[in-house]
């Protein structure tokens, strides 16, 4: 992290199917060589982006023991081995404590099941997806002590027990996942709020403001990032889109 050194107007790059800005340099941190960028454009543009949706496990094979042995060696080491990930339970702490949390409503009336709260997700359905793979988009109800009740996808109603619960409670769990991923995070926090924050601070404090300075470690990096993001996840063909 450098000291700044001036104020100046910045140039920059237009972030793709949005109405965003970003800064083409970053003052902490250099850009990735030309050579490098194209590199990774032309595969972005070009390579063939195949499914194979025809290959499939074998019965009783292990899924993560496959996975951990060919990435096992840059795996981090495991502190916490945390084995209640797929309860009824783990899913309330995943909504209520998680990263789910400021999704959750109070309905509005009460209802014939107990239901007090809901996430609601089923607007993602109309979102277009890969030939092959499952639309986004579930609604989850849970009652007054955050136990989950029940949860609608497709207009079908699963509840705990029934046939299914458990691919629908995944369902939810990755529209929750992505919508949080893509709109709080990547356009919420980076293409908004670090972006902008690291740009004012570059545009309109001079270099021996301390306001700038204070921000200076809330925003290392911001523009580097976002500007990744940019080539990588938000241009078309590019990982989100």
């Amino acid at each position: 992290m450098t000291i700044p050194t001036e104020k100046k107007l910045l140039s920059k790059v237009k972030m793709p199917h949005t109405l965003l800005e970003v800064p083409s340099d970053d003052e902490d941190w250099p850009d990735d060589p030309p050579l490098v960028t194209q590199a990774i454009s032309y595969i972005r543009d070009f390579a063939p982006f195949i499914d194979n949706l025809n290959a499939t496990w074998k019965q009783g094979e292990d899924k993560e023991a496959y996975v951990m042995a060919r990435v096992g060696k840059m795996w981090p080491k495991v502190h916490v081995v945390w084995d209640d990930r797929y309860s009824d339970f783990a899913l309330t702490r995943f909504v209520f404590k998680g990263i789910g949390s400021h999704l959750v409503e109070k309905l509005p009336t009460a209802q014939y099941d107990g239901s007090y709260y809901g996430v609601f997700l089923n607007f993602m359905d109309k979102l277009d997806v890969r030939p092959g793979f499952a639309k986004y988009g579930a609604d989850a109800y849970f009652d007054k002590y955050g136990r989950v009740v029940r949860i609608v996808r497709q207009k079908v109603t699963c509840c705990p027990g029934d046939e299914g619960w458990e691919y629908v409670k995944m369902a939810f769990r990755g529209s929750l996942v992505t919508k949080i991923t893509a709109v709080e995070h990547l356009l919420g926090l980076r293409g908004i709020v670090g972006n902008y924050v690291a740009t004012a601070s570059r545009e309109q404090l001079p270099p021996d403001r301390p306001l700038r300075h204070l921000l200076k470690p809330f925003t290392f990096r911001a523009v580097e990032v976002v500007l990744a993001a940019t080539r990588s996840l938000f241009s078309t063909k590019g990982s989100l889109h």
